[in-house]
Order: structure tokens, then sequence, then C-alpha cells
């Protein structure tokens, strides 16, 4: 018994005390790319609307965002070039564009063992303007909107999502 408290404790603590870090970076000795990519964090948990994670991937300055969703193991597809939505507390709108299409799968969406039997889909959403990850970084998260190809879900992360969202982009 004693054993097993010792690994809860663990775990709990483990997954509490983690923070939005740099995850590698790394220099292709081919192209001379260099690749940053962060550790995925919660952007919005939530009952009714289901689960979001997000990580940040920057290849020569130029940014990517993950997206991992789980919304109530739906079986989700998006288009190429599917929107991604932000709408911040001033009222400011970013759109994002997804880099092609994606289909879901089981476990896509999730991060650790907390939903991989569930269906999920990842994609990757692409900046149209270089500078627009900066706006992530200053800007306060109150929804976001992700369009799939029979609709679209809506996501409202809580203060400490949204402080996840921007601290991400603040790593940069």
């Amino acid at each position: 018994m004693n054993k097993v408290a010792i690994i809860f404790a663990f775990l709990t603590l483990a997954t509490v005390a983690s923070g939005q870090r740099i995850i590698s970076r790394e220099k292709d000795e081919f192209t001379d790319r260099t690749v940053t990519t962060t550790s995925w964090e919660v952007a919005c948990r939530n009952v009714r609307t289901g689960n979001t994670y997000f990580r940040v991937i920057e290849i020569d300055g130029i940014f990517f965002l993950d997206a991992k969703i789980d919304v109530g193991g739906k079986v989700l597809a998006i288009h190429n070039e599917g929107e991604l939505i932000f709408l911040f507390s001033d009222g400011e709108r970013l759109t994002l564009n997804s880099l092609s299409s994606y289909l879901g799968s089981r476990g896509a969406g999730a991060v650790g063992l907390s939903g991989s039997n569930s269906m999920g889909i990842q994609a990757r959403y692409g900046f149209a303007k270089e500078n627009d990850y900066k706006i992530l970084q200053t800007k306060t998260v109150s929804r976001y909107r992700v369009y799939f190809t029979d609709g679209y879900t809506d996501f409202e992360p809580n203060r400490s999502q949204s402080s996840n969202i921007q601290n991400l982009f603040k790593l940069f």
C-alpha cells in the first residue's frame, strides 16, 4: 500500500510541476536548419467541449502551432487550410490555417495516457504573417474555434489555460 501511495504522489507531482519548456533544439547537419520544439501544454480541458493541447515548433524563425484535439471521442477530419481562430480578450482575432488535411485516429488527441484510447486528431497550423506568433505572447486568449470538415468546435480556456498558451510563445 505504501508503494502505491508513493507512486501516486510522484505521478501527481510530475503532472503538476511540469511547465512550459523547450524540449529540443536541434540543428540538421545536412540542411543547417535549426528546429526548436516546446512541450505539449493544456490549451483547454473541458468536459463539455473536449480537450486541446498545443505545442510550438520553430524552424529557422518560422513558427508553427501543433494541436492535439479530443472532442469526446468523435471521428474528426480537418481540411487543408482549415482554420483555427483565436479570439482575444480585447476583441482582436488571429487566424491560423492547417498545413495539410488531417484525419483523426485513436489516441491522436492525447498527451500521455489520458485519452490514449479515445478518438482524436493532431494537426499543424501555420501563421499567415511572419510575426503573428508575437500576438500570442502578449494577448490573452478568451476563446478559440477549430474548424473540422463537418463544422466547428469552440473552446473557452480558463485563465490558467490562457496563460499556458501565452507562456509557450514567450519561450521564444
